[in-house]
């Protein structure tokens, strides 16, 4: 299913973005980073990368800065430190994960054309046909009829602006 929307893919799944995953590793190993003695020479290219002041140039550590100011954690930035890790990722992950599912509240509630998965999705999570359907044809058309992606009447319609009260099966008629 190509086309499917991530909102559908994400939701059935019950998995975050990549970007979620990516940003909270790149935390974790800048806060590693922040450990190491001045001598180190991984920490020595981070000061130096701290220290580049050009605009034009975009690096890790400006990365990591945008990380933490688009999360609203960018009270962190300046100081350099972090005194519990293990809670601030906590709370980081936390944050991202619950901003990834409004988003996808979002995605999937002014989507006019997901109106049957929205009435079928009820939470953000993996769905157990995922599970059960073992024969990835039956899987697969399961997934394109929850989520509206099938050469069904209902959804060729709308492509053709037939009104829905005449989007009628062909055969069945």
């Amino acid at each position: 299913m190509k086309k499917t929307p991530d909102t559908v893919v994400l939701g059935d799944s019950g998995r975050f973005p990549l970007t979620t995953n990516s940003s909270i590793r790149c935390l974790k190993y800048w806060l590693k980073i922040l450990k190491m003695p001045e001598s180190r020479y991984v920490r020595k290219c981070y000061n130096y990368l701290l220290n580049t002041k050009t605009k034009l140039s975009v690096n890790w550590a400006l990365e990591i800065k945008h990380i933490l100011c688009e999360n609203n954690f960018e009270y962190v930035w300046p100081a350099q430190i972090v005194e519990n890790e293990n809670s601030f990722i906590k709370k980081f992950t936390e944050y991202i994960r619950r901003r990834h599912l409004e988003a996808w509240q979002t995605s999937l509630n002014s989507s006019s054309k997901l109106s049957l998965y929205r009435s079928i999705k009820t939470a953000y999570g993996h769905e157990h046909y995922l599970n059960i359907l073992n024969v990835r044809k039956y899987r697969h058309a399961y997934a394109q009829l929850r989520s509206g992606f099938h050469e069904l009447e209902i959804e060729k319609g709308r492509y053709n602006n037939t009104p829905i009260a005449d989007r009628l099966c062909k055969i069945c008629n």
